[in-house]
């Protein structure tokens, strides 16, 4: 009885040795498994900051993606003849779009897959990949929908200080911030867009051209609205020349001279066919017929320049108006209410609700002014009268500055200032008054998935692995690890078989 009793027991303890060896293997290869099918994989963003967490915009682009995408990136640190760390913060933001980009791949479920080239390792591929897609350079991402290609730029996906390689004056580079997913979706949307939307700019009144980057001009804007999928182009409304019949939104930014009453017979004609309204105008622009427009739109304008006389500077500076507030509820100004992002408005006045607005016209105000501020009259031909003290007039209190319209033929959006969009307020008010500009374009023309995904700057705490050691962590968890386990099952059967 005692043999058959350890015969039993060494049968037993072998079987399980084994069991325990195949059950080790057998999770082993499902974890392998599941990691290289994206339609089964997860991860998991432990990032300080969740840099690579996807809005819920950008997960529901990929989630409805019904053609197959391919990202290819092309993305190596450039060689420095003086190092000042250039290629290592590269190095890191390359890392990171990397990574973002296979954030993509997981969300998409397999209906977006990626490749990585370094265009020195892999110059063949890179080489064939720059004649297909009239790549002028290297640290790019790539988009490809069917025959139609979209490029992303690296420093659109980061901002990087490159320093100074002056031998005298050595600056040490530095990665300043990374912007999430903004760009790469934006240009997702732009891939799967057969018919890019068309913007129109009004021109022949003094307003500053879409081609002009110096202060006073839209060539930034213009820029980024191009970098959305939109096709931008001008229009000369003088002498009552016809709109093009094929642009989804006419544009109206800060008119010197007044419009007319054919100009603004045209912009009426394109509302009426069910076309979006952009108009960014100067309050001090005495414009009789295109007025009549906008109260027909349902909305009125303050004929006052908003003033803080509270701030530390002099004269016209006082007019320059921070905006922080922002409406919840609009597709438009929620992501901005929710990063709490503020814009910079020039010669602004209020807007409000015309009192003759029909009921069926829906009004939201997408921003607000602080309560402290005065509204600054002028007379006719004046642009502004006093900066500097409030008369008994000069009301003091919040106003709403921008305003969405919907609810007739076609959408609108009304900011009763022109300067917020030249390329000098973009650059000091940065993000603000670039995100109010591109949410608003993409809100016209009904491009909702593309707001709310403009880049949020973040930063990241992580652990960077190179070549070695992912071959390291390879090697130890896939290979010795399951290895070592089933060792340890036969280890196991030899000692209580002994």
């Amino acid at each position: 009885m005692s043999g058959g009793f350890g015969r039993g027991r060494r049968l037993f303890g072998a079987a399980e040795g084994l069991g325990t060896s195949v059950v080790v293997l057998a999770l082993v290869a499902a974890v392998v498994f599941a990691a290289s099918r994206p339609a089964l994989r997860v991860r998991y963003d432990l990032t300080q900051g969740e840099t690579y967490t996807l809005t819920d915009q950008t997960r529901q682009v990929l989630a409805g993606l019904e053609v197959p995408v391919e990202i290819v990136t092309v993305l190596r640190p450039e060689a420095q003849a003086v190092p000042n760390g250039l290629a290592e913060e590269q190095r890191q933001a390359i890392a990171y779009v990397r990574n973002l980009v296979e954030e993509y791949v997981v969300a998409a479920g397999g209906a977006l897959t990626a490749r990585h080239i370094d265009p020195w390792v892999d110059k063949p591929v890179a080489d064939d990949l720059r004649k297909r897609d009239h790549l002028t350079r290297s640290n790019v991402v790539v988009l490809h929908c069917g025959d139609r290609t979209e490029q992303v730029f690296l420093e659109e996906l980061v901002t990087i200080d490159p320093g100074s390689t002056n031998p005298n004056a050595l600056e040490l580079a530095e990665l300043v911030a990374y912007h999430g997913e903004g760009p790469l979706t934006s240009a997702l949307l732009n891939v799967l867009d057969e018919e890019r939307p068309r913007v129109v700019f009004v021109t022949g009144h003094g307003e500053p051209k879409v081609d002009d980057f110096q202060q006073e001009g839209l060539g930034l804007l213009a820029e980024s609205l191009r970098g959305q999928g939109f096709e931008v182009l001008s229009a000369d409304l003088v002498g009552g020349a016809p709109l093009p019949a094929d642009a989804d939104v006419v544009a109206v930014v800060h008119p010197i001279h007044s419009l007319g009453s054919a100009a603004s017979a045209s912009l009426r004609a394109h509302h009426e066919a069910g076309g979006a309204l952009f108009l960014a105008l100067p309050p001090w622009a005495g414009d009789r017929p295109l007025d009549d427009l906008v109260g027909e739109l349902g909305a009125i304008r303050e004929r006052a320049i908003l003033v803080d006389d509270k701030v530390p500077y002099e004269g016209a500076a006082r007019s320059v108006v921070p905006v922080r507030r922002w409406d919840a509820e609009h597709v438009v100004s929620r992501p901005m209410h929710d990063q709490g992002v503020v814009a910079l408005f020039p010669g602004v006045a209020g807007v409000n609700r015309a009192p003759e607005a029909p009921a069926h016209v829906q009004t939201a105000f997408l921003a607000r002014t602080e309560d402290h501020l005065f509204g600054d009259l002028f007379g006719p031909g004046e642009v502004a009268g006093d900066y500097e003290n409030s008369g008994p007039q000069e009301l003091r209190n919040s106003r709403f500055v921008a305003m969405a319209i919907q609810g007739g033929p076609g959408r609108v959006v009304l900011v009763n200032s022109g300067a917020w969009l030249f390329n000098s307020s973009i650059s000091d008010g940065g993000r603000g008054n670039m995100d109010l500009a591109l949410n608003s374009f993409n809100w016209l023309v009904e491009r909702e998935d593309a707001v709310a995904v403009r880049p949020r700057q973040v930063f990241e705490s992580r652990v960077e692995l190179y070549g070695d050691e992912k071959s390291d962590v390879f090697l130890y968890v896939v290979v010795l690890m399951p290895l070592g386990g089933a060792l340890l099952g036969l280890l196991g059967w030899f000692v209580r078989r002994r």
